[in-house]
């Protein structure tokens, strides 16, 4: 994979990165407004969703820290 390469499937990565950090704060928001009205059976499911949401973030970041590792190894 040559540099230009590198740095587009990065930006793609970190354009998703900050997407999911906008879901992110979507979904505690909606955790917020479930925990104030005590609506447990949308809380399970909101719960569930920044669960899913916060681990396609740190999959993301680990893509992300992988590609660094490759643009590093072949600045060498």
């Amino acid at each position: 994979m040559d540099i230009q390469e590198l740095k587009m499937v990065m930006r793609g990565k970190a354009r998703l990165s900050r997407g999911l950090v906008n879901l992110l704060k979507d979904d505690t928001e909606q955790i917020y407004n479930d925990v104030n009205v005590f609506d447990v059976v949308s809380l399970e499911e909101a719960i569930g969703d920044t669960k899913r949401t916060a681990q396609q973030l740190q999959d993301a970041v680990t893509d992300l820290e992988y590609y660094l590792y490759l643009a590093k190894k072949d600045a060498e």
